[in-house]
């Protein structure tokens, strides 16, 4: 069987599950995604250039299309940045797919620029937030993230996507 690094995976995936526009804001912990995004035509990529336009820009599609939409955040500043716009997506009950990335697992112990745990941020504003710890595991993330976000109530469900997990191959 072939091996696919996780930001191939995830993208494939967010693709096997409908997700046709991918709004972000990259940084340098989203370069492996943007890497790839160029080998998925079928997915439209959208860019913002600070990350409570681009989830504002992901709800507002969701909602016009009624389609689950997907967003890329840049590390805990850009999550903190989206906060508003994250709130308006929950009270919408738009189906969105929200990713941060993060710095790479055991990297946060050394107190990088930038860092700090993604979750508790996240939590109050989405049904359903979980870090990736193994490129094996994101089929079974992607796909429940995707059934929940589009579970009545819809609304957005979030996925911290860390840097060694995305180099990694599975």
């Amino acid at each position: 069987m072939a091996k696919l690094s996780g930001r191939t995976a995830f993208l494939k995936l967010l693709v096997d599950e409908g997700v046709t526009h991918l709004f972000g804001n990259p940084g340098t912990t989203e370069l492996p995604l943007m890497e790839v995004v160029p080998d998925f035509p079928e997915l439209n990529y959208v860019l913002g250039l600070q990350e409570a336009v681009v989830v504002g820009m992901a709800d507002g599609y969701a909602r016009a299309s009624g389609r689950l939409a997907a967003c890329s955040l840049h590390v805990a500043p850009g999550l903190g940045n989206a906060m508003g716009a994250l709130y308006n997506a929950k009270f919408s009950g738009s189906p969105l797919i929200v990713t941060c990335g993060q710095q790479e697992q055991g990297h946060g112990l050394l107190e990088p620029l930038l860092y700090d745990p993604l979750l508790p941020i996240a939590q109050p504003m989405v049904k359903w937030a979980v870090e990736v710890t193994r490129a094996e595991d994101l089929p079974r993330i992607v796909r429940r993230a995707a059934k929940l976000a589009l579970t009545t109530p819809t609304g957005p469900v979030f996925i911290s996507l860390p840097g060694d997990v995305l180099d990694a191959e599975a």
